[in-house]
C-alpha cells in the first residue's frame, strides 16, 4: 500500500509540479536541478509524514531524493551525449527506475502504514481493504493525467524524430484542447475498462474523430492524429488492466 502512495508522489513530484520550463532548464542550470529535486523529497516527505512514523519520513524521503537526483543528473548528461530518438528511450528508463526504487525502497526496509498517522486512521475508520482501492484507484486516474500525456508526446517525438522539438521538454502542460481532450478521453476509457464495457470505447474514438475530420485529409497530421489516440488508447487499457487486477475485492 505504501508503495503505491510512494508511486503517486513520484507522479506529483516529477510530473504536476514540474513545470515544462523547469524541465528544459534543469538540463543547463544545476540550480534548476537541485530545485526540482527539492520539490521532489519534499512530496515524497509529505506523503511519509502521513503514512509513516517521523523518523522513517525524514531518511526514507532522504534516500529517494538523492537517488531522484543521481538517476536526473546522469540522464542530463546522457542526454547531451545522445541524438533525440535515444533521449527518448532515456526518459522512459528514467521513470522505471524511479518507480523501482519507490518499491524497493518499501520492500528492503519493509515499510508499513503507520495506524497513528492520518493514513492509518482512514485504514483504521474505512478498513485496509477500502484505503488500498481508495489509493490504486488515485494513482490511475492521476497517471491517465498528465504522466500519460507526457509519454504519449515522447512516442510522437520518436516517430517524428524532429530536430526543432528537443524531447527533454516535457511541454505539455500549454492547456490547450487537444491536452484537455486526450486527458478526458483516457480518463473515460479507464473507467469503461473498470467497468467492463470495452465495447463502448469505440464511440469515445468516433466521437473524437468527428471533431477532426476535416483535417484528417492531410496525411502528415492523420498519421500523427492516430498514433497519438492509439498511443494514448494503449496506455490506458493496460495501465488499468494492471491496476485493475491489484484491487481487492469487497466481501
Amino acid at each position: 500500500m505504501l508503495a503505491f502512495l510512494l508511486i503517486i508522489g513520484h507522479l506529483i513530484g516529477d510530473f504536476v509540479l514540474q513545470t515544462s520550463r523547469m524541465a528544459t532548464e534543469k538540463q543547463q542550470n544545476f540550480s534548476k536541478l537541485l530545485q526540482h529535486c527539492g520539490i521532489y523529497m519534499v512530496v515524497i516527505f509529505i506523503i511519509l509524514l502521513i503514512s509513516s512514523k517521523p523518523v522513517d519520513a525524514v531518511w526514507i524521503s532522504l534516500i529517494i531524493g538523492m537517488s531522484h537526483f543521481m538517476i536526473d543528473f546522469f540522464r542530463n548528461h546522457a542526454d547531451k551525449k545522445c541524438n533525440d530518438r535515444i533521449s527518448v528511450f532515456l526518459f522512459f528508463i528514467d521513470q522505471i527506475l524511479h518507480i523501482s526504487i519507490c518499491v524497493i525502497v518499501v520492500w528492503c526496509f519493509n515499510l508499513k502504514i503507520d495506524l497513528n498517522t492520518p493514513m492509518g486512521l482512514m485504514v483504521k475508520t474505512f478498513g485496509e481493504t477500502n484505503t488500498r482501492n481508495s489509493i490504486i484507484y488515485v494513482l490511475l486516474y492521476l497517471s491517465m493525467c498528465q504522466p500519460a500525456a507526457v509519454a504519449i508526446k515522447k512516442i510522437l517525438l520518436y516517430i517524428e524524430n524532429q530536430e526543432n522539438m528537443k524531447p527533454d521538454s516535457n511541454d505539455v502542460t500549454t492547456y490547450n484542447a487537444g491536452y484537455i481532450i486526450g486527458i478526458l478521453e483516457r480518463i473515460i476509457i479507464t473507467t469503461l475498462v473498470l467497468q467492463n464495457e470495452v465495447s463502448t470505447i469505440g464511440f469515445v474514438l468516433a466521437a473524437k474523430s468527428l471533431a477532426r475530420y476535416q483535417q484528417l485529409d492531410q496525411q502528415k497530421f492523420a498519421e500523427k492524429y492516430l498514433v497519438g489516440t492509439l498511443g494514448s488508447v494503449v496506455i490506458a487499457i493496460i495501465v488499468t488492466l494492471v491496476l485493475k487486477n491489484m484491487l481487492v475485492s469487497v466481501s
